[in-house]
């Protein structure tokens, strides 16, 4: 049997408290599922990329829904979509990306 992490987060109203949000393989990306309103919540990360200065992230959910994340040396930017996710990881440098509370 492989062994699990399991990741945890301190709540804001009461510091003291620890909650679990997600659990996993070791050495493996674990998906935040169990924070009430994450709206990322059931992606999980699927390829990473770098052109030039900016990082690319892909995270994909099981039902094909998918967002890119991209990182340059001041901002992460977002995209999502439904489905596609594999044209969109193609052609990921020239598409439209957005701040986090417009796209999700």
């Amino acid at each position: 049997m492989a062994e699990k992490v399991r990741l945890q987060i301190k709540t804001v109203s009461d510091p003291e408290t620890w909650v679990d949000v997600g659990a996993g393989p070791v050495g493996e990306p674990v998906p935040v599922t169990d924070i009430e309103g994450n709206l990322t919540a059931g992606y999980s990360i699927s390829d990473t990329a770098e052109i030039a200065t900016i990082k690319y992230y892909g995270f994909l959910k099981a039902d094909g829904g998918w967002y890119i994340m991209q990182k340059n040396a001041e901002a992460f930017r977002y995209i999502k979509g439904d489905s596609g996710y594999t044209t969109s990881w193609t052609g990921k440098a020239g598409l439209t990306y957005d701040y986090y509370n417009i796209v999700f």
